[in-house]
């Protein structure tokens, strides 16, 4: 029997694992002002200073008009990808 199971049950510990990761590499900084500047960054943007939660990408991809499967399938893609304008000002 094949089960498809539905995305929506994939996107929260994927966002999880990045949510840890980028608090676990902000932990191995060297350098403490570059941390707060980017937890400064997190609660302008997000309103949480370790990033968005799951339930706000939900709502802001709602905002933006995407419904169901849609929302979780955007929250996935988007895992993959880091903010180029924050890597730059760190010198990544």
């Amino acid at each position: 029997m094949n089960k498809v199971f539905p995305r929506r049950s994939e996107p929260k510990p994927r966002g999880l694992i990045r949510r840890d990761a980028r608090l676990e590499a902000r932990a191995m900084m060297a350098n403490p002002a570059e941390v707060e500047l980017l937890r400064q960054r997190d609660i302008a943007e997000y309103g949480n200073s370790d990033g968005p939660a799951f339930e706000f990408l939900v709502e802001k991809l709602k905002q933006a008009g995407l419904e169901g499967e849609a929302v979780y399938e955007a929250i996935i893609n988007g895992s993959y990808h880091t903010n180029a304008g924050v890597n730059r000002s760190l010198d990544i």
